[in-house]
């Protein structure tokens, strides 16, 4: 047979490794596409006004779940004083929102879900067109991920032909009572209470701030339990010692390494069939044994901190449990339900704990100790799972990383390979 030569058979790697990259990219999310020059500007720090902060301190995001459905007036904190809003209508139905916006200028023909810098590489497509409304306003409507929480927009200026930053946050405590299924904190009150210990709520935004707040509380008032401030942030007066029962769970068990969970320790043995928690009180869920994925939502704490979402949901027994991803290293145990969660980490890497999901679609409590202020401190927070967000193992961020990892690992043996083989076809 008639060898082919050397450079064909380069050009066969090279294909085959085009090919592979393709695939790779095809798989694991769509390649960007740039929007044209006409939208690629972006002003600079010295060509806006100083930005005001939107919110009030102790807000954490309200999702559509926890809104009635219906069609609301809602106030919008806005951080620029150019980027006026004259109204708002919140549109809530099967736990999604968008809010019809209407503006009292129309120097803006586009708006951005996101900032100016992403605005400006994205596909045109995705830019939201500003509209004369019925009423003679310049209008939009944009989808809204939650409530009581700051969200980075950018809007195009039509004089400028450049895209500006704001952030925007859409006020739940102007929404009717009835509207809401869950209680909104005592915003005043919060304020009130800080300012009695002498600190100003406008510059109080860090969690090490909070924890100093509620040690001078505690000091000044002869007590341990600081209970002005950790009523009002979720803080448990309780210390690092727990009455709970401590079930540590084993470290072998991190589920997105695909191993079966009845492959627990003996620490874990006293669990029916070794899963990760008791299953006494953990939901029973329509679903067959194995891991899957589900939507987070966690309200509460300082809004320092944060859970992965989606996460990842281990179903065993006909019992729903969560592997929780958190943003910080500094979290050393968890209590779902009156018992005590271990970290399962062990590396130094961010904490993460297998807990029972004792609730679907509505606000499960928990608390979670941080030593990230120095002395162990206990904060409350509300964990919500949503049952019709389950889907693929490989939404889990963690996990989809991983597969890009070994894609990558692939691609680069087939091409070392690839290479040997035309190397002995040309010394033959």
């Amino acid at each position: 047979m008639k060898k082919l030569p050397l450079k064909n058979n380069l050009r066969r790697v090279l294909a085959v490794l085009f090919l592979t990259l393709m695939t790779a990219a095809a798989a694991f999310g769509p390649v960007s596409v740039y929007a044209d020059q006409e939208h690629s500007d972006v002003a600079g720090s010295g060509e806006t006004v100083s930005s005001r902060p939107v919110g009030r301190y102790g807000m954490t995001p309200i999702r559509g779940s926890d809104v009635n459905d219906g069609t609301y007036d809602i106030d919008v904190d806005v951080s620029s004083q150019f980027f006026r809003i004259d109204s708002c209508k919140l549109t809530v139905k099967d736990g999604k929102m968008t809010a019809a916006i209407q503006l009292d200028t129309f120097s803006y023909s586009l708006i951005y879900n996101g900032t100016g810098k992403e605005a400006a590489k994205a596909d045109a497509s995705d830019y939201i067109e500003i509209t004369e409304d019925k009423e003679g306003y310049a209008s939009f409507t944009i989808p809204v991920d939650a409530l009581d929480k700051q969200i980075s927009i950018a809007s195009f200026s039509t004089r400028k032909n450049k895209w500006y930053d704001r952030t925007i946050l859409f006020d739940a405590t102007s929404l009717p009572a009835s509207s809401l299924r869950v209680t909104l904190p005592d915003f005043d009150a919060i304020k009130d209470g800080l300012k009695a210990i002498g600190y100003d709520t406008d510059k109080l935004d860090a969690a090490s701030d909070l924890a100093k707040a509620k040690r001078d509380t505690s000091e000044t008032a002869g007590s341990s339990s600081g209970a002005a401030v950790s009523s009002s942030e979720g803080v448990s007066g309780s210390s690092s010692e727990s009455t709970a029962t401590d079930k540590e769970l084993s470290s072998d068990v991190p589920a997105d390494t695909g191993e079966s969970l009845s492959s627990v320790s003996a620490s874990s043995a006293g669990s029916p069939s070794g899963a990760p928690a008791e299953s006494g009180n953990a939901v029973s869920v329509d679903r067959k044994d194995g891991e899957y994925s589900i939507e987070v939502n966690m309200t509460g704490g300082s809004g320092r901190a944060s859970v992965t979402s989606p996460t990842l949901l281990i179903v065993r027994n006909g019992k729903a449990y969560a592997k929780l991803y958190w943003s910080s290293t500094y979290y050393d145990y968890m209590i779902v339900d009156g018992v005590k969660y271990q970290n399962n980490t062990r590396d130094g890497g961010t904490s993460t704990f297998i807990i029972p999901i004792t609730s679907m679609d509505a606000p499960v409590p928990v608390i979670a100790d941080t030593t990230a202020m120095g002395d162990p401190v206990e904060i409350s927070y509300q964990l919500t799972f949503y049952a019709d967000t389950i889907g693929s193992r490989n939404l889990v961020p963690q996990i989809a990383t991983r597969r890009v990892l070994i894609v990558a690992l692939f691609i680069i043996l087939a091409g070392a390979v690839l290479s040997f083989l035309t190397r002995k076809t040309r010394y033959r």
